[in-house]
C-alpha cells in the first residue's frame, strides 16, 4: 500500500457551487507526512496490545455502528414469505451478505404484494422473486402489505458481513468539513464504462486540467454493488481552503452504459501546491480488453499477451504459460514494486498494481521488459493516496495488534485493545483494490470530553496471520488528524 503524499497543483479557477459553502470552512493544516509515537493510554492499553488473542472477539460495547454479531455465520440467501392475507414469515434469522449486497428470496401468495426493506421497497406479483438489498450488516426490518389492504406487517432478520464485502455508509468518506447537501442543475452523464461516465460529469462541471486531483470508486456500499458511489476531488482557487470532493452516484442503465450523476459534497485536507501533474483521465475503455494477462519468460525475456488489461476486483491477475516455476517482477513509476514466484502452465498471480503503468521484466536484465497499462473502467481500485484527504498525514511508531476470525474483527479488536477507554467505528479505508487480500480499514475514534486533542482518525492494514488460532491479524499504519 503506497500512501506517500503526492503533490498536487492549486489551479486558478473557481467552482461556484461551492463558493458560499467555502467562504464558511475553517483553514486547515498542510498536508505532512511525520513519525510520531502513539499517545500514552495507560498501562492498560500496552497490556492489551501484547496480549495473546482472544477469540471470537466481542466488539458490541466500543462500536459505534451495529455490524452484527461477526463470530454468527448464516446461509447467503434469506428466505421470506408473505402470506395471502399479508402475513410476514422470516426462516433465516441471521443471513450472511454478499459481495454485493443482501440476497433475500421472497415468495409471495396475494396476487400483488407490496414488499419493502428498511430503505427501499417493491410491488411483486404471486411466485418467487429474488432481490438484492443494499442494506448494511445490521438488523434489517422487511415489511409485507397485500395490494388494498392497509395492514402491513413486518418482522426483522440480522445481516453480517464476515467476509468484508461492506464498505461503509456515505459517512466512511474521509471530509474535514462535513458532508453537505446542494442543489444540482447539471445533468447526468452516460458513458460505457462507470470511469468514463464519472470523467464526462466532471467534464461537465467545468473540472479539468490542474484542478482536478483524483477520480475514484468512494468506500460506500458492497464491493460488487451494481450502484456505486465515486468521488471527484478538485481543489479550489480560493486561497486557503481545502479541495472538495463531489459525490457521484453510479448506477447501471444497461450490461454497457453508466449513468453518473452528482449527489452530495465533502470538504477535504489541504493539499501542498508543488506542481506536479494531476489526475489524467483514462477515457474510454474498449469492452474486449482482457481482465488477465498471460506471461512467460524466455532466455530471460518476458513475454505478454496483452499491453493493456482491465483491473478486477482483487487486483491485476497474471497467467504464467511457462513450462516452469519463473518470478515475475513488477513497478510502477512511482516506485511501487514487487518480484514474486509464479509456477508453470496455468499457475496464476495476483498483484496489487494501482491502474497506469507498470514496467514487467522476469530477470535482472530490466531493459527486457514489457509496459502494461492497468485500465480500472469498473470501480476496482479505491486508491493509494490520501494526501488530498488528509490535512496531516503521519506514520504510526507502534507494536499494537489487533487479531479476528475476520478482517472486520481484527480491525475491531486492534481498536479495543489500543484505545480500551474510546469508542470507535470501523469501516473500509479508500485505499487499496475493493477485494484485495490485504485491506485497509479506518477507525474512527470518538471521545467528546477532548474531540480537539484526540486523535480522529487512524488506518490500519488487515492481513492474513500466519500463526495463532485468529485468521486476520490487524497493525496501525497512519493517522489522519483535521
Amino acid at each position: 500500500m503506497n500512501v506517500k503524499p503526492s503533490a498536487r497543483r492549486r489551479p486558478s479557477w473557481v467552482v461556484p457551487v461551492l463558493a458560499a459553502t467555502l467562504a464558511v470552512c475553517l483553514g486547515l493544516g498542510v498536508a505532512a507526512l511525520t513519525r510520531v509515537q502513539r499517545p500514552d493510554h495507560g498501562a492498560e492499553a500496552l497490556t492489551n496490545s501484547a496480549a495473546a488473542p482472544a477469540v471470537p472477539v466481542s466488539a458490541a460495547e466500543f462500536v459505534v455502528d451495529p455490524m452484527g454479531p461477526e463470530t454468527v455465520t448464516g446461509p447467503n440467501v434469506g428466505e421470506v414469505t408473505c402470506d395471502a392475507d399479508g402475513k410476514i414469515r422470516i426462516a433465516t434469522p441471521v443471513v450472511q451478505a454478499q459481495h454485493d449486497g443482501v440476497h433475500l428470496r421472497w415468495t409471495t401468495r396475494a396476487k400483488r404484494t407490496n414488499v419493502g426493506w428498511d430503505e427501499g421497497g417493491t410491488a411483486v406479483a404471486a411466485g418467487t422473486q429474488d432481490l438484492v438489498v443494499a442494506a448494511e450488516p445490521a438488523k434489517l426490518t422487511l415489511t409485507c402489505s397485500v395490494d388494498g389492504n392497509e395492514t402491513m406487517s413486518e418482522a426483522a432478520l440480522e445481516v453480517v458481513d464476515p467476509t468484508g464485502s461492506w464498505m461503509g455508509e456515505r459517512t466512511n468518506l474521509i471530509c474535514a468539513g462535513g458532508i453537505g447537501a446542494a442543489s444540482w442543475a447539471i445533468a447526468p452523464s452516460v458513458a460505457s464504462t462507470r470511469r468514463e461516465a464519472v470523467e464526462d460529469l466532471a467534464a461537465s462541471m467545468g473540472l479539468s486540467g490542474r484542478s482536478l486531483l483524483a477520480i475514484g470508486r468512494a468506500p460506500i456500499g458492497y464491493v460488487g454493488s451494481a450502484q456505486q458511489t465515486w468521488t471527484i476531488d478538485s481543489s479550489t482557487a480560493i486561497a486557503g481552503t481545502a479541495p472538495v470532493a463531489y459525490a457521484i452516484s453510479v448506477r447501471r442503465l444497461a450490461a454497457d452504459r453508466f449513468e453518473a450523476s452528482p449527489n452530495w459534497i465533502c470538504m477535504r485536507g489541504n493539499v501542498p501546491d508543488t506542481g506536479e501533474p494531476t489526475y489524467a483521465p483514462q477515457g474510454t475503455v474498449p469492452a474486449e480488453t482482457p481482465d488477465i494477462v498471460d506471461v512467460s519468460c524466455a532466455d530471460g525475456r518476458l513475454q505478454a499477451s496483452t499491453t493493456t488489461v482491465r483491473a478486477r476486483a482483487e487486483g491485476v491477475v497474471f497467467r504464467s504459460t511457462s513450462s516452469k516455476e519463473w518470478a515475475l517482477n513488477w513497478e510502477t513509476r512511482n516506485g511501487a514494486g514487487s518480484a514474486r514466484p509464479i509456477g508453470a502452465t496455468g499457475a496464476t498471480l495476483t498483484e496489487q498494481i494501482t491502474p497506469g503503468t507498470a514496467r514487467l521484466s522476469c530477470s535482472d536484465d530490466r531493459s527486457a521488459f514489457v509496459d502494461l497499462r492497468v485500465v480500472d473502467p469498473d470501480g476496482m481500485y479505491l486508491g493509494s493516496d490520501l494526501s488530498h484527504v488528509c490535512p496531516a498525514l503521519s506514520v504510526f511508531d507502534t507494536d499494537a495488534q489487533g487479531w479476528g476470525n475476520t478482517p472486520r474483527e481484527a480491525a475491531m479488536d486492534l481498536a479495543r485493545r489500543d484505545q480500551p477507554r474510546r469508542t470507535a467505528v470501523v469501516s473500509r479505508a479508500p485505499l487499496g483494490y475493493v477485494a484485495s487480500q490485504w485491506p485497509a480499514w479506518t477507525l474512527r475514534y470518538q471521545d467528546p470530553t477532548s474531540p480537539a486533542q484526540e486523535l480522529k482518525l487512524e488506518v490500519a492494514t488487515v492481513v492474513p496471520n500466519d500463526a495463532g488460532e485468529a485468521h486476520f491479524v490487524a497493525r496501525p499504519e497512519y493517522w489522519c488528524e483535521s
